[in-house]
């Protein structure tokens, strides 16, 4: 994941800070990425019980994986980053 983030694997480092925007009607989130990896796909995925799980659209602005969606009535949402080649 460092690497696919465009840290150094081999130094140990504090991750970037994920920023999530809550707004009346959507719910943004940010993942910062130092460097973009060529090869590499970003996808972010939501849950509501760790069991299943639903990828959203997600893009690369510049330098953060990105995602926009309207806030549901769950009161309990996860989310994740899935990293692959």
């Amino acid at each position: 994941l460092e690497y696919a983030l465009g840290l150094n694997p081999g130094i140990p480092n504090v991750m970037p800070t994920t920023q999530f925007i809550i707004s009346e009607d959507k719910l943004e989130i940010h993942i910062p990425v130092v460097e973009p990896r060529t090869g590499v796909n970003y996808s972010l995925e939501i849950s509501t019980d760790l069991l299943s799980w639903q990828s959203v659209e997600t893009s690369i602005n510049g330098r953060a994986i990105s995602t926009t969606m309207a806030r549901t009535e769950s009161p309990t949402r996860f989310v994740r980053l899935k990293v692959s080649q």
